[in-house]
Formats: C-alpha cells, sequence, structure tokens
C-alpha cells in the first residue's frame, strides 16, 4: 500500500519504506522511522508530516518505548540531567530489556546526571549509585504520592510521561513552561525526601 498520511501509515504498517524520487532511502520498521535522526531528509518528513501538535508525542510498546530512550541518549548533550519523579525501580528496566546496557552505557559515557525522586528501589539503583555516585543522585520519596505515572524533566525543555501498564507508553511534550511547572513539582518533592542510601 501506498500511503502520504505518515499517521495513517505508521498505525496500520508492520514495514515502512521511505523513498525519495523513485529510490529506496530507508526500510524498517514503523517506529525505527519515528526515531529517524541520521538521514535529515526523513527526519524533516516526519516532522512536517507529524498529525496532531508537534509539542506532542505518543510511543507505546516495548520497541518504541527501547528505540525512544536510545535516540534520547544521543539527542541530549553531554553533562545533562534528567530530573525524575517517581521512578518504579524494575518497571522501568523491564521494558527496556536488552537495550538497558546500550542506554547505560550511553549515558555515562555522555555524563547524563539523574537526579531521581523514587518511591520504588532495588539492586540496579544501589549498583548505579555504588558505580557512579556523581550521575546517580537518588532521593526516596513517601509512597502516598505516588504517581500513575513516571515524570521525566529534561534540562532540554522536554517533560516525559512514562505510563508501564498494560503496555508500557511515553508521552513526549516540547514545551519549557510545561518543564519548569515539573521542574517546580520536583523541588517541592524533593523537600520531603530522603536521601536514598545503599544497603
Amino acid at each position: 500500500m501506498v500511503a502520504h498520511d505518515i499517521d495513517f501509515a505508521l498505525s496500520i504498517a508492520d514495514k515502512v519504506i521511505f523513498m525519495d524520487k523513485g529510490a529506496i532511502i530507508k526500510e524498517g520498521k514503523p517506529y525505527e522511522f519515528l526515531m529517524e535522526s541520521e538521514n535529515s531528509r526523513i527526519s524533516k518528513f516526519i516532522q512536517d508530516a507529524f498529525l496532531g501538535s508537534p509539542d506532542i508525542r505518543i510511543y507505546t510498546g516495548s520497541e518504541e518505548f527501547q528505540a525512544y530512550h536510545l535516540n534520547l541518549m544521543k539527542q541530549l548533550p553531554a553533562g545533562s540531567t534528567a530530573h525524575i519523579i517517581g521512578a518504579v525501580g524494575d518497571t522501568w528496566y523491564t521494558p527496556m530489556g536488552e537495550k538497558y546496557q546500550e542506554y547505560l552505557e550511553s549515558r555515562i559515557k555522555k555524563k547524563i546526571i539523574w537526579k531521581m525522586l523514587m518511591y520504588e528501589h532495588g539492586a540496579e539503583e544501589a549498583q548505579l549509585v555504588k558505580n557512579n555516585p556523581q550521575l546517580n543522585i537518588f532521593h526516596v520519596i513517601s509512597r502516598d504520592v505516588k504517581n500513575m505515572a513516571n515524570i521525566n524533566i529534561m534540562s532540554n525543555g522536554i517533560v516525559i510521561l512514562q505510563i508501564f501498564n498494560p503496555i508500557p507508553t511515553i508521552i513526549e511534550i516540547k514545551n519549557p513552561i510545561i518543564a519548569k511547572s515539573y521542574l517546580n513539582y520536583y523541588d517541592d518533592l524533593l523537600k520531603s525526601s530522603k536521601p536514598f542510601e545503599i544497603k
């Protein structure tokens, strides 16, 4: 099937072929096109054709979840900080699956800092703090403030809402005013948190 409506094409396709002037430029799964950053022609087409607000995008399923996070690591400048509200331990690592190690290596190499307020934590968080304490600044918050989503506020003005049930879903909001509001919320919660301690 040939389609120029990107929302329709990506919602029904198992495989997408991108052509330009009669030549195949890229062939792959739909989520790979949403995350395209290497081919400027495809990136521009996706950006120009995306249905809905250019400031809000939704990614669903484990493959899109993994691709989104790996692409995020490529795009963030070295030394960036992610403020995370409501970290949920293994609930986040599970959909990353085997891609988590690649994500972690990229994050460490680029010195991306996680400032995390979490209500669930385990062995992985303890290992992160032990191995790279300067990149992993964690605090524990009361379960009473548990949110249905994990909220990430990136230093580039992007807010990432992550919902894990029934399928992993990311809602990306590119709006510095909303990011600032969530950062204020982070700061308020930080005041009532306790530093994470390795046991």
